[in-house]
């Protein structure tokens, strides 16, 4: 899904609309909520411009240790 090497605005674009085309083929709509699980790196700022090209709300999340996505969605119903 998203490039190796990352450099200028054009790979934000590239990569953002890579992560929102993802999305729509997803099914997820409009304003709808999209939870980033992510560590700090470059992939997080792609999804989130993504989800802004989306028009979907992004919901980051660090990684806790030790913990599952099942754990994390539970957290946060």
């Amino acid at each position: 899904l998203l490039h190796s090497s990352y450099n200028h605005a054009e790979d934000l674009l590239t990569n953002g609309a890579l992560v929102c085309a993802s999305l729509r083929a997803a099914g997820v709509s409009v304003q709808e909520r999209v939870l980033l699980v992510f560590p700090t790196c470059p992939e997080f700022v792609f999804a989130m411009f993504g989800c802004m090209l989306a028009r979907v709300v992004a919901v980051p999340v660090f990684p806790p240790a030790g913990k599952t996505l099942t754990h994390i969605k539970t957290d946060l119903d």
